[in-house]
């Protein structure tokens, strides 16, 4: 079950990259949206730290996109 959790998680950070990539926001801006800095957001994108429901909350906000379109 671990497993599958990480792989969900995985897949939800990967379309919340290809999302930021397609309107054209660079990790240092999201970061800056979200009160952090560039490497502190890269490590969230590339799941080397924990994403919490907050922070997925302000991220489908700023990456203007449903919560549904990332599940």
């Amino acid at each position: 079950m671990e497993n599958e959790v990480k792989q969900k998680v995985e897949k939800i950070l990967e379309k919340v990259r290809i999302q930021r990539t397609i309107i054209g926001y660079s990790q240092e801006y999201v970061g800056e949206q979200l009160g952090i800095s560039q490497y502190a957001y890269h490590k969230i994108e590339n799941g080397k730290t924990k994403l919490n429901i907050e922070c997925l909350l302000n991220l489908s906000d700023i990456l203007e996109i449903e919560m549904k379109e990332l599940f």
